[in-house]
């Protein structure tokens, strides 16, 4: 099978050559259902919960998601959801729990 693109500054160009990634390689793609060990590095499964993770040294790692940025520090969110503004990057590091980081030019 063919490596995927690589992403690149035009998310539009991108998403093209991925669709048409799919459309040539869909046949050679593995579907998983149940159990599955994470010792196949580079597996890229849903957890339970809906969210997206990824085998890797031999287990799963949750994928970060870009959310919306947070109204305030105790905003809905899972940990691990990141997100940013023009002042600001965050983290949730618990459930409803948000920190954020300045971001400034240099």
């Amino acid at each position: 099978m063919r490596n995927p693109p690589q992403l690149t500054p035009d998310l539009r160009q991108w998403a093209e050559q991925i669709r048409r990634f799919l459309a040539t390689s869909i046949s050679q793609l593995d579907y998983k259902t149940g159990t599955v060990p994470a010792t196949d590095n580079g597996l890229l499964l849903w957890d339970t919960a809906g969210y997206p993770v990824v085998s890797r040294t031999n287990a799963f790692e949750r994928i970060p998601l870009l959310v919306a940025a947070p109204a305030s520090a105790s905003a809905s969110g899972t940990a691990g959801d990141i997100a940013y503004d023009s002042s600001y990057f965050y983290v949730c590091t618990a459930t409803d729990t948000w920190k954020r980081v300045a971001i400034a030019t240099w």
